[in-house]
């Protein structure tokens, strides 16, 4: 196993797995899968925990540093048995958890919106909670802030980053822990569920898109035309193309925000070198995608698999499915018919030799004729 350094990586490591009981984590402690952010108040008190009030945090991480070479497995495994039998504890993690509280938003000077919590914390966000878009969104946490990242019900493979640019539909779960400066007690425990989706560059399978929390929709384009907007709280989407949508929030009429995609929904081709008719062609046969960026899979004999060529010449029944970027798929099916050849290899080399014998046989008949 890989040796560390009971450094400040470690540690933090370790308050964050402490941390976990807020997230209702800890009962059988299955965190391998969790994205966590820790701030530095956590880690100083998981330093303070595990090598006693010792001063600033610059002294223990010092004495952290020269401690001892240990393997993080058994460093982490210790670590929990001393939370779970009660030996190790942090002074705020027994208080209640409010979740959800009521957030007051207000607009940046960058164009971003603020929520702020009951406590006076707050963060940043480029775009509202509940947001569909085709843009990345960036959060701007308060320093004093742990979350768990999960993408379309799974944990994010995005570790130590606010940006979130891949496809899919994200639940940042945030908790805010207020410390006290003197004691470093937990004042307040705020849970914040923030919701968003990232179509990526181009969206399929939306028919309607709902306005954020708090906003309502105040105008939209589609290729640069402008949509009647008969409903402020959602939008119905109707054809294809790029799309703009202008949100306003509904408590202060003063904060703004802009969400854009594209939308596909037309299913993408595939070009073939003959024509498929009723589905049984003589083979080869050789096929095109629309785009570069098209992916297409091969069903045949039974199997399937991505197809890595383009000319099929094997007799059979075939399958070939072609999705594009915005899930939008179509299906070809046909058949390769087998070709009967009317003289393979042997059968020409025999013919050739009874074509030889017939040669020499004449050849020798016009001799013998001569000599008569």
């Amino acid at each position: 196993m890989k040796k560390f350094k009971l450094r400040k990586t470690a540690v933090c490591f370790a308050a964050a797995l402490s941390f976990l009981g807020l997230f209702g984590i800890l009962p059988g402690m299955s965190v391998t899968a969790h994205a966590m952010m820790i701030s530095d108040e956590l880690m100083e008190q998981a330093l303070r925990e595990e090598f006693g009030n010792l001063g600033n945090l610059e002294d223990m991480e010092e004495i952290a540093d020269d401690y001892y070479d240990m393997d993080i497995d058994q460093f982490t495994e210790e670590y929990l048995k001393k939370i779970e039998s009660g030996e190790i504890q942090f002074d705020g993690l027994e208080k209640e958890k409010i979740i959800d509280p009521p957030l007051k938003m207000k607009a940046t000077s960058d164009g971003n919106v603020r929520y702020i919590l009951p406590n006076g914390d707050y963060f940043d966000v480029t775009a509202p909670n509940g947001t569909i878009t085709g843009n990345p969104i960036t959060i701007y946490p308060a320093s004093e802030v742990a979350a768990v990242v999960t993408r379309d019900g799974k944990s994010s493979s995005i570790f130590n980053t606010w940006r979130y640019s891949e496809p899919g539909n994200y639940h940042i779960k945030m908790i805010f822990y207020k410390f006290d400066e003197d004691q470093y007690e937990n004042s307040d425990i705020y849970e914040v569920n923030f919701y968003f989706t990232i179509t990526g560059r181009v969206a399929g399978n939306f028919g309607a898109i709902p306005a954020p929390d708090g906003f309502e929709i105040i105008s939209a384009k589609r290729d640069g035309v402008s949509l009647a907007i008969e409903n402020p709280t959602c939008l119905f989407l109707e054809g294809d193309g790029r799309f703009e949508i202008r949100y306003r929030d509904i408590a202060t009429r003063s904060i703004y925000s802009t969400t854009s995609f594209v939308r596909d929904t037309t299913a993408p081709f595939l070009t073939f070198s003959k024509e498929l008719g009723d589905g049984k062609v003589k083979g080869p046969i050789s096929f095109q995608k629309e785009s570069a960026e098209d992916r297409v899979y091969l069903y045949y004999d039974g199997y399937t698999s991505e197809a890595i060529v383009t000319e099929l010449t094997a007799a059979g029944k075939y399958g070939l499915e072609v999705v594009d970027l915005a899930g939008n798929k179509r299906t070809y099916t046909f058949e390769i018919l087998r070709t009967r050849r009317l003289l393979n290899k042997p059968m020409v080399i025999l013919a050739l030799i009874i074509l030889l014998g017939s040669g020499v046989r004449l050849l020798l008949l016009r001799r013998d004729m001569k000599a008569i």
